[in-house]
């Protein structure tokens, strides 16, 4: 029997957008050029068909009043969506559609004071967010990057994400159904279902909740359709 987990950081690679809006001749290329640049940044096809399409349909939903280095968060979330968070969420989506066991869906949502990424020139003082692979700081220690989480609030986290990960590899569930207990508490974590899309917020508190990031992953999904027609919602 196999079940799947499939998840995401809050902010993911958002903070490469710092490289962007930091270098005058980057932001340039970023701007001007962006119909050769943005394919090879965000992971889609050159050179195809469509490949003009999407991006300027990405340009205008996520730049609706034009690139600007102002607008760094959304360079951010256009980094975090096409370099992990769609091709993610189109996975998931494909898994509980095609593969006869559960699929669970979560955001890592718990802004801590240890991170891969941070600020620039803060001399790794103020972390960025929550970014790729953060997750992992609460299930592994890695000596490198941070000390050990002995006490909270990262050691809560820490018996949250052990506590989740030991229940899905014991049940393959990543809460106890019908069962309450002192680290996560008595929330039911549901199965990822195409209807409701249900998915984890991890936090200092869990939360169930619907359809991550929706009007982003759809106007990708729109944009890059697995049937090769434009504007699919698959």
């Amino acid at each position: 029997m196999e079940f799947r987990r499939k998840k995401i950081t809050a902010d993911e690679f958002g903070s490469r957008s710092f490289e962007i809006v930091g270098n005058n001749s980057l932001f340039e290329a970023y701007d001007k050029d962006y119909l050769r640049v943005w394919p090879i940044i965000y992971c889609y096809e050159r050179h195809a068909p469509l490949s003009e399409k999407i991006s300027k349909g990405l340009r205008a939903f996520y730049f609706p009043n034009g690139v600007d280095i102002t607008e760094r968060k959304a360079i951010a979330d256009l980094y975090a969506d096409g370099v992990i968070g769609f091709g993610t969420n189109r996975a998931t989506k494909l898994l509980s559609k095609y593969n006869s066991e559960k699929v669970f869906s979560y955001l890592f949502n718990y802004h801590g004071n240890y991170t891969h990424a941070y600020y620039p020139n803060t001399n790794r003082t103020v972390p960025y967010g929550v970014s790729h692979h953060d997750d992992l700081l609460y299930l592994f220690y890695v000596s490198v990057l941070t000390p050990l989480f002995n006490a909270a609030p990262e050691s809560e986290i820490v018996d949250k994400m052990t506590k989740i990960w030991s229940n899905f590899a014991r049940t393959g569930s990543p809460t106890q159904s019908g069962a309450a207990n002192n680290v996560l508490g008595s929330v039911q974590w549901p199965p990822f279902n195409l209807e409701s899309e249900s998915f984890m917020d991890i936090d200092t508190k869990l939360v169930v909740r619907e359809k991550l990031y929706d009007s982003r992953y759809t106007t990708w999904s729109g944009l890059i359709p697995l049937n090769g027609n434009s504007d699919s919602k698959s």
